[in-house]
């Protein structure tokens, strides 16, 4: 039997990548699907990131069950098209049949994980190209100030807008899931999210 999926869930920046990565790094099963893509999955995903497209999830999956012999593997909530690469239609039924790890850490904190990871100061130009892309999607106003922030690099408070008025609803949108299937997690930082994670996988090998 292969092992069951846990998927890491949450709002933009809350470090759920930053969590597989120090799971993984700790010997934990994990399949990061966005290293396996090369993207990030916002639209500033691509910037800093080459594009890795391949089709070997399916082989990756059967040999990290083969090599972990384990009951579960952690993978994140990812939407089905991760930048340039599509998810296989099995994977991502699984992923939304298994089980759900929400992740919430306060909003500084998301916006301090977003600017660590991307860091737009290095290159503004991209990032007001990004932004372009969805500006028609936000209210008139707010996408002036956003461009405005954005032009000034002051990328705290054009990602707190961001972040607010379009990818919150968005992800609210597209998140609807039983509370059967669900688990929360509230934490003040990763370190936090992360102890709070390994507490409820050390739960499930006790009962496995």
């Amino acid at each position: 039997m292969k092992p069951k999926l846990l998927v890491l869930n949450g709002y933009t920046g809350n470090g759920k990548t930053i969590l597989l990565e120090r799971l993984a790094a700790k010997g934990y099963p994990v399949i990061d699907l966005e290293k396996i893509a090369g993207h990030r999955g916002s639209i500033f995903g691509h910037i800093g990131m080459t594009l890795l497209i391949n089709d070997r999830l399916i082989i990756i999956y059967s040999k990290n069950y083969l090599i972990w012999s384990t009951s579960y593997i952690l993978i994140e909530g990812e939407s089905k098209r991760i930048g340039k690469v599509m998810m296989p239609d099995w994977l991502d039924q699984i992923k939304e049949q298994s089980q759900q790890i929400f992740i919430h850490l306060p909003i500084e904190e998301r916006i301090r994980n977003i600017l660590d990871d991307y860091q737009p100061w290095l290159t503004p130009d991209q990032f007001m190209e990004a932004f372009q892309l969805i500006r028609r999607r936000l209210p008139t106003p707010v996408a002036k100030e956003i461009a405005q922030h954005l032009e000034e690099q002051d990328f705290s408070q054009a990602v707190e807008l961001l972040l607010t008025y379009y990818y919150d609803s968005l992800y609210d949108y597209s998140t609807n899931y039983p509370k059967s299937q669900t688990t929360e997690i509230y934490a003040n930082d990763i370190k936090e999210a992360e102890e709070q994670v390994e507490e409820l996988l050390l739960k499930l090998q006790q009962v496995h």
